[in-house]
């Protein structure tokens, strides 16, 4: 699976993904949408450099929006 994240040389936030990863991500998604409000779900993530190297690791969450309790 493939996944990359990274900010071009616009600003501009992307996110890069092969079939796997597509797949991967709407099951979450679907997964996700029949969770209760607040709900959060993870997966690990690894921040590359320009030579190849791990800048840092951290999670990739995405949580699912509670109207009573807002960011």
């Amino acid at each position: 699976m493939y996944h990359r994240s990274y900010e071009d040389e616009d600003g501009n936030w992307v996110q890069e993904f092969d079939d796997e990863g597509i797949d991967y991500l709407i099951k979450g998604l679907e997964e996700l949408r029949d969770q209760e409000p607040g709900t959060e779900m993870c997966t690990p993530s690894v921040s590359e450099g320009e030579d190849g190297g791990i800048e840092s690791m951290g999670l990739s969450i995405l949580k699912k929006y509670d109207p009573e309790r807002p960011s």
